[in-house]
């Protein structure tokens, strides 16, 4: 039990140092883009993979920074995306949430990113839509590949 408690302390801890949280209210909402955003910019050169094809380096690379950077996804996952606990590990070969991940995991990682995960079956800590930071779209492809690279 002491245990719990303390995984629950450094999960509220984690959660509100990193800003990931949301209102649990907006959990089924999809982000959609404020008045007066900026239009996100064409891909980078390695562009987003087509249905079903695999990412070029330099966005599997953009999704690197995005990951370690404004994603704030090594919170949940760690630096290398094996896990903690609040979140899954993300560079082995088990998805909680993916269903026939070899079939076009690109797009259904997105989308995974992009609901969030309201009520997770294995961890503590719930995700929330783009696991509480603000992507672009570029930036959401780009650490979809990113993960799927792992």
């Amino acid at each position: 039990m002491q245990n719990l408690s303390k995984s629950m302390g450094l999960l509220v801890s984690l959660m509100l140092a990193a800003g990931c949280g949301g209102d649990q209210a907006e959990e089924t909402a999809t982000p959609a883009e404020e008045p007066g955003a900026a239009t996100p910019a064409p891909a980078p050169a390695g562009g987003a993979p087509a249905a079903g094809g695999a990412a070029g380096p330099e966005i599997i690379a953009a999704g690197q920074q995005v990951y370690a950077g404004a994603g704030i996804c090594f919170t949940c996952h760690g630096a290398e995306g094996v896990g903690t606990a609040l979140g899954p590990n993300l560079a082995d070969d088990q998805w909680i949430w993916i269903e026939n991940p070899t079939q076009d995991l690109q797009t259904k990682l997105v989308d995974r990113i992009r609901e969030g995960v309201p009520q997770p079956r294995e961890h503590p800590a719930p995700m929330p839509p783009m696991g509480g930071a603000t992507l672009t779209e570029d930036q959401l492809q780009s650490v979809a590949a990113y993960v799927a690279s792992l």
